[in-house]
């Protein structure tokens, strides 16, 4: 196979295939994982193209449409004054797009007006009643999908209180979140005193209860601490930053990274409106228009499918979550990806669809020379049998 990337190959490989079953587990068509790495920045078009020339060649490529690394975007909910000074060096070291703050009573509201949304929210002090659909990372305070608060505890943890020193008793040193951060030496100066809803959840465990929990909800994933960064020793060592970072390619998956989208041939699929078009125009490898969706008073736009599989240029457009190029024009391919129509082993069974129209149906002329034929040799016997009886007569 060949991968290219904007229509220049960029690596081959030799790719075993095993050979498709016809009963039991191998019944589907045989299947092979492949893995590539192309070091790319900028908004791509990846395909990954079969050598083969046979008579289905829609078949023999697939397209993945990558949109343009961007900068990560942080909201950040704070009932302190003044977010935690730490844990804002920490984030600004990973240079993020923006980190607005919303009010821990208003924010929902403010969220929706945030366009595009954010990665990653991050609250202090306080905690949403249901799990948001947004990755989360929560200090001093307690998600109620994860733990509870002691009850000689406060839900309020920008209120005065008895500080609750912890130390780490024991910490998952499996878990990806915890790589390299080392949070053994951690002493927290005050900390909320936490019940876990769930054992599991637990990544560290404080002397006291637990201190770091995590769990997903619906494919989301939620973190929450027991303190504040700035109650804690924790920044003054190097395993807080690499905590953060690690938090970051966990929740959000890097949040640096392009989104890859795959079309497939006749499926329905969004595109993002650009800011200040008129119109979403597709057009095809050969320059005709195989598509044009008006962006009046809509944001997003629903592609009823395409039904062509091959490379297009679509302008005016960006895909949802995303920034629009500077050029105002993203590429987008589409793959027939269908295992059913690729399939062209022999069957012994024949399935028919029922509700297809009818086939009309024509007359075909018999063909009358066997009929003939039958006819002359009859004849031809009766003749004969006269004969020898004219011939016994005579004698």
């Amino acid at each position: 196979v060949t991968l290219w990337a904007d229509g220049t190959p960029v690596a081959n490989r030799i790719v075993d295939l095993p050979a498709a079953g016809t009963r039991g587990p191998n019944a589907n068509l045989g299947e092979a994982t492949l893995e590539l790495a192309i070091d790319r920045p900028e908004a791509t078009l990846l395909e990954l193209r079969l050598p083969l020339t046979d008579p289905l060649a829609a078949d023999n490529s697939a397209f993945a449409a990558v949109a343009a690394a961007r900068p990560l975007r942080v909201a950040i909910v704070t009932a302190f004054e003044t977010p935690d000074p730490f844990l804002l060096q920490a984030l600004e070291a990973l240079e993020p797009a923006a980190l607005p703050r919303l009010d821990p009573t208003r924010w929902a509201a403010e969220l929706a007006r945030l366009d595009p949304a954010p990665d990653l929210l991050i609250f202090e002090g306080t905690a949403p009643a249901a799990a948001p659909a947004i990755p989360t990372l929560t200090f001093a305070a307690a998600p109620a999908w994860l733990a509870r608060v002691a009850a000689d505890q406060t839900d309020d943890a920008a209120a005065p209180a008895p500080r609750n020193p912890q130390a780490v008793l024991r910490w998952n040193r499996g878990d990806p979140l915890l790589r390299d951060a080392d949070p053994a030496n951690l002493l927290a100066a005050d900390s909320l005193l936490l019940e876990a809803l769930a054992s599991r959840d637990v990544l560290v465990e404080g002397t006291r209860g637990p201190l770091l929990l995590r769990r997903s909800i619906d494919g989301v994933a939620h973190v929450a601490a027991a303190f504040r960064p700035g109650e804690t020793n924790w920044p003054v060592q190097a395993g807080f930053v690499v905590f953060i970072a690690n938090a970051i390619d966990e929740l959000v998956r890097g949040g640096l990274a392009g989104e890859a989208v795959i079309v497939r041939s006749g499926t329905p699929f969004e595109l993002r409106c650009a800011e200040g078009a008129d119109a979403i125009t597709i057009v095809a490898a050969d320059g005709r228009v195989a598509s044009r969706l008006s962006c009046s008073g809509r944001v997003l736009a629903t592609v009823p499918g395409l039904p062509s599989v091959g490379a297009y240029r679509v302008q005016g457009a960006a895909w949802p979550g995303g920034t629009a190029a500077p050029s105002g024009e993203i590429a987008l391919g589409v793959s027939l990806l269908d295992a059913r129509q690729s399939d062209n082993r022999p069957t012994a069974t024949l399935t028919i669809d029922l509700d297809t129209p009818a086939i009309a149906r024509a007359e075909i002329p018999r063909t009358l020379w066997p009929w003939v034929l039958a006819a002359a040799l009859v004849l031809v016997a009766a003749e004969w049998l006269a004969y020898l009886r004219a011939a016994s007569r005579q004698g």
